[in-house]
């Protein structure tokens, strides 16, 4: 006798939601609404009048907590009444503070003192955070822990009246690497109290603008669309490369690695001849060896603002560029975020999307993060209303619009700031994404203020539907 085979049906239910369920653990969503979690915004008071303070944001990091860190600048103006005229900076100092996932200041710290401060960035490494800021004619590293104690500083004066301090990255052993002009240095936490200079040495690159490190190497990218790799420990040159060419001036804006070691750099290329000019987003991926392996040159009036690479070693870049489908409508100067994202093997486009705010005039992305843990994207810029260029004395208001989208590249969602609706300046500075949230800073004015009297404002987006435990402010 020939058995039956048997079918278990009375398990089909339980197969079913266990097949369900690992279809969703296979990718992200492709819709996942935001809603705004928190907004803090930080300026100072009491500056004598007519005097006053600007704040500005420069720049933003969250950690696998969902805390948040923000870097910036505050300047004392001197008031002009003449609109013609510039604003004269009395000084300068720069502060970092510590948000919870739920927008409580934890604390806030001085990382600069009297000076010219010109640009400010962090860096963080498990529980410590470290800030490289610029202060006249010297710069200066600092190191915090995670409760915002002091765990010292480096500083170096090169007597330099325009020193412009330049990125800074960590290592997997807590090696801190930071650019500054044409030179490359690497520190290291000195007994857990302070840091150390560990390497020095000059590069190739006159402005070193972006730095990555990975398991054994530390990459450089800077003008002249000049990327160098150096060995980590010894700072032993490795490569370099230059990308060719002839009546175009190029410019490297961001570099980002993949797990194989594989180097990816984007910037811009631009050609003016008389009153005819173009810029194109060029970017290219380089191997472990420094071969080429594609180029992509993209766009026509187009400029990237930002990189990041995938766990497959896809590309993704985003900017602002002349949308096509309004390129013969000149009422209006019609430039639009531009994100595009490239193949990993070889560069090829898998898609380009433009987004255009609805008053329909200049907009500019200028930030974009990758979520290391859902692998969806978010783009942040300004969008602007107003005539410009054909009226430019026409008093503008703008926003901040922060843009989701998924690695396949749907438009999740849009979210927008503006510290008063049509009568207020509101410019993004960085993002960053963790946990399927979003963090953005940015500053902000009323249109009715002074032209520099800006605040900086900090913003956090969650899924619509999530909530997160409270936190208690620290105590005195």
């Amino acid at each position: 006798m020939v058995k039956k085979p048997r079918v278990y049906l009375k398990f089909f239910p339980l197969l079913l939601v266990l097949a369900l369920f690992s279809f969703s653990l296979a990718g992200p969503a492709e819709a996942v609404p935001m809603r705004t979690a928190w907004v803090q915004i930080y300026g100072q008071t009491g500056a004598p009048p007519p005097s006053y303070f600007s704040d500005i944001a420069q720049d933003l990091k969250m950690d696998n907590q969902g805390n948040v860190y923000v870097v910036g600048s505050t300047y004392l103006f001197n008031y002009n009444p003449d609109p013609d005229s510039p604003e004269v900076i009395l000084y300068v100092t720069a502060r970092l503070i510590k948000y919870s996932p739920t927008g409580v200041a934890l604390w806030e710290k001085p990382v600069a003192f009297v000076g010219q401060n010109h640009n400010a960035y962090l860096a963080l490494d498990g529980g410590d955070c470290y800030v490289a800021a610029d202060e006249g004619v010297y710069w200066m590293l600092r190191r915090f822990n995670s409760a915002g104690a002091s765990l010292g500083n480096y500083s170096v004066g090169p007597n330099d009246p325009d020193p412009h301090v330049g990125p800074i990255a960590v290592d997997n052993e807590h090696n801190i690497y930071l650019g500054w002009k044409n030179h490359l240095y690497r520190f290291a936490p000195d007994g857990g109290t302070g840091i150390e200079l560990k390497a020095y040495g000059p590069t190739g690159i006159s402005k070193v603008v972006s730095i990555a490190v990975d398991g054994e190497f530390v990459y450089i990218t800077g003008d002249n669309f000049i990327t160098e790799k150096y060995y980590r420990s010894s700072f032993t040159h490795v490569w370099t490369k230059q990308e060719a060419f002839t009546g175009f001036v190029q410019k490297s804006k961001a570099l980002a690695l993949d797990g194989q070691g594989n180097v990816y750099v984007t910037g811009v290329r631009e050609y003016h001849y008389i009153n005819t000019w173009t810029d194109s987003i060029l970017t290219v991926k380089y191997g472990p060896d420094g071969n080429e392996i594609w180029r992509n040159l993209r766009g026509d009036h187009c400029w990237p603002a930002g990189l990041v690479v995938d766990y497959q070693g896809n590309a993704y870049v985003t900017g602002a560029g002349l949308n096509p489908a309004r390129r013969f409508d000149r009422r209006y100067y019609r430039q639009d975020y531009y994100t595009a994202k490239y193949a990993s093997a070889d560069g090829a486009i898998l898609w380009e999307n433009y987004y255009n705010d609805a008053s329909n005039s200049l907009d500019a992305a200028v930030a974009i993060a990758l979520d290391p843990d859902t692998g969806n994207l978010a783009v942040t810029g300004t969008c602007e209303r107003g005539n410009y260029p054909i009226d430019p004395d026409f008093i503008s208001t703008s926003s901040i619009v922060t843009v989701g989208y998924s690695p396949s590249g749907q438009q999740q969602w849009v979210q927008r700031y503006e510290l008063a609706a049509g009568a207020s300046e509101n410019r993004s500075r960085a993002v960053a994404a963790r946990g399927g949230k979003v963090a953005v800073a940015g500053i902000c004015r009323l249109t009715s203020a002074s032209k520099d009297d800006f605040d900086w404002v900090t913003i956090s987006y969650r899924p619509v539907g999530r909530r997160e435990p409270p936190t208690r402010p620290p105590r005195p």
